[in-house]
């Protein structure tokens, strides 16, 4: 099977939604980094803003750069919500 992701680039991690639970996060992190997926957190992406994981400038400036960036072959998701 061939993979969808371009080997050379990282996959770019941000939460532009509700507020992660870093220890699933990690875990997650963990699985990936074991199959050989680099994955890559965005720098700021631990910041909180009551429920959210940020203010709404700071979600969308990471979900931007993580979509629109040549440097990722990817986007991860850290979790759903609001």
């Amino acid at each position: 099977m061939k993979p969808l992701l371009p080997p050379d680039r990282p996959v770019a991690v941000v939460a532009p939604c509700g507020a992660y639970t870093p220890s699933r996060l990690e875990a997650g992190l963990a699985i990936a980094r074991s199959r050989g997926v680099d994955v890559q957190p965005l720098p700021g992406i631990e910041t909180r803003h009551r429920y959210l994981a940020g203010p709404d400038e700071h979600l969308a400036a990471q979900l931007i750069e993580a979509l629109t960036s040549d440097r990722y072959g990817g986007v991860w998701i850290a979790r759903g919500g609001y």
